[in-house]
Formats: structure tokens, sequence, C-alpha cells
């Protein structure tokens, strides 16, 4: 099987997964729960990239083993954090401003509300978000004031 063959299986398969979990979000009304799949996810393309290469080697089943432990304490991780405390703030805003819809791909993630957050109660992050290009991080913007 080809790289991209096998990319494009993947990709099938956590389309597959991640419509499932929506779905399911949508029935609990609780988008968070897709927030302990992010790191499984990884584990699924990367032991569908294992099994779809035609000669396997013990480097892929090491890759494929360690980045399933790494998902597997991320999932944990993320379960034990979100235990019992109900929808992510986040995914609460989002419901709240879309009341009968909710987006499903247009900033599902959080982030814009994530960094709001951030900016209002850290002024070194604002200041950080103020001064640093978007696109690319690691050259400054020059502030109002000058400084870099």
């Amino acid at each position: 099987m080809t790289a991209w063959s096998s990319f494009g299986l993947a990709l099938a398969a956590l389309l597959m997964l991640t419509t499932l979990l929506w779905l399911a979000s949508l029935r609990r009304r609780d988008a968070s729960i897709v927030d302990v799949f992010w790191g499984p996810g990884f584990a699924v393309a990367a032991w569908i990239y294992r099994v779809a290469r035609e000669t396997p080697t013990w480097r892929g089943d090491l890759v494929a083993a360690l980045v399933s432990l790494w998902a597997l304490r991320l999932a944990v991780h993320i379960l034990w954090r979100g235990w019992g405390k109900g929808e992510d703030y986040r995914y609460r805003e989002m419901r709240e401003r879309c009341p009968g819809t909710f987006p499903l791909l247009v900033r599902v993630s959080g982030v814009a509300l994530l960094e709001k957050k951030l900016r209002e109660t850290r002024p070194a992050y604002r200041r950080y978000a103020e001064e640093t290009s978007a696109f690319f991080p690691w050259v400054p913007r020059r502030s109002a004031a000058g400084r870099r």
C-alpha cells in the first residue's frame, strides 16, 4: 500500500470515528467528550499506518506502541481532569452563542474563546499576542511603544 493510500485509509477511519463521537456529543449535549479522543486519534492513525505498511519493521511497531502509550496517558489525563465537571466552559459558551445550532467545523476547538479569556486574565499574554506575528511567531512585531 502506498503512503497516500494509508493516509487516505487513516483519514477515512478518523473521519468515521470523529463523526460517531460528534453524534454522541450531540446526544449527551456535551462536546467536551471529543477532547478525550484527541490522543487516541493519533494512536488509531499510527496503527493504521503500521498495519498498512507492506514490510513491517520493529521501528514501526515501536513508533505505534509509543504513540499509543502517549495517547493513553493524554486520554486518561483529560478524562481525569474533567471527570464530573460537565461540559467544558468553552463549548458551553459556543453553544450559548449559537442557540439551536452548534458550530461543527468553525472554531470547534474553542481556541478563540481560550485566547479571549487569556487576554482578559493575563496581561503578559495580551502583550505577547499583540507583539507576536500569528504567521511567524518567532519574529516579534514592534509594539506601539517601539520595544521588542
